[in-house]
């Protein structure tokens, strides 16, 4: 006959303890149940109305760091770069910039120098651009240098008026540097130019009557 040894944590399971698995709860078990949800939904309630939603700052995402973007949008001081800045604070960086600027070129004047940029750019006597200007008046070989009065920022032009005096070279401001660009023979903006010299060019005519002009302006 086998005998089956049993131990008291690993108790033979009998046919009755194993029907018993398969009933249905009882009502003292469904009512404890019953309770422990109502518990658990009124803890929730009480938190969503207690506790607030979390919503992310719309310059930070979702780890805490600010995006570059933003980054580079901010000041020294952490506050945003206004993107459309009012009127008045518009107002205030033209005043400054036709302050610094000068001296600018009249309507009248300004279609001669841009015509005489465009023919000096078909004799291929003329630089574009602030470091190509930079590098003429440096070399000694600049007539006259022709600068955008709405670039932005100005500041990045300041030198070559300076460097101007300097080499003792003529130079003028017209309004709009889109123009400029256009007179020089390309699609983009051009914030300064400079026509070079040539003593066999057929230019120097012009040349020297626009440097009469712009010296009576700087008097």
């Amino acid at each position: 006959m086998l005998h089956i040894q049993t131990c008291e944590r690993w108790p033979l399971l009998s046919p009755v303890s194993l029907s018993a698995r398969n009933r249905p709860p009882s009502p003292a078990a469904l009512a404890s149940n019953l309770n422990k949800t109502s518990k658990l939904l009124k803890l929730q309630n009480f938190f969503s109305q207690q506790l607030p939603t979390f919503r992310p700052h719309p310059t930070f995402n979702f780890f805490g760091r600010e995006p570059r973007a933003s980054k580079r949008a901010r000041n020294l001081t952490g506050e945003p770069f206004l993107q459309n800045p009012p009127n008045h604070l518009q107002q205030i960086n033209m005043s400054q910039n036709d302050s610094a600027a000068w001296p600018v070129a009249d309507a009248a004047l300004t279609q001669n120098i841009l015509d005489l940029v465009q023919q000096a750019s078909h004799y291929r006597q003329l630089k574009k651009g602030a470091n190509e200007a930079t590098k003429t008046l440096n070399r000694g070989v600049a007539e006259v240098v022709i600068l955008a009065a709405d670039t932005a920022p100005l500041a990045i032009l300041l030198h070559i008026p300076l460097l101007c005096e300097d080499k003792n070279v003529a130079y003028i401001y017209v309004p709009s540097k889109m123009a400029l660009g256009r007179a020089c023979g390309v699609s983009r903006a051009v914030i300064a130019a400079s026509i070079t010299t040539n003593e066999a060019s057929d230019l120097m005519g012009q040349i020297r009557a626009l440097k009469d002009k712009v010296e009576r302006l700087m008097i």
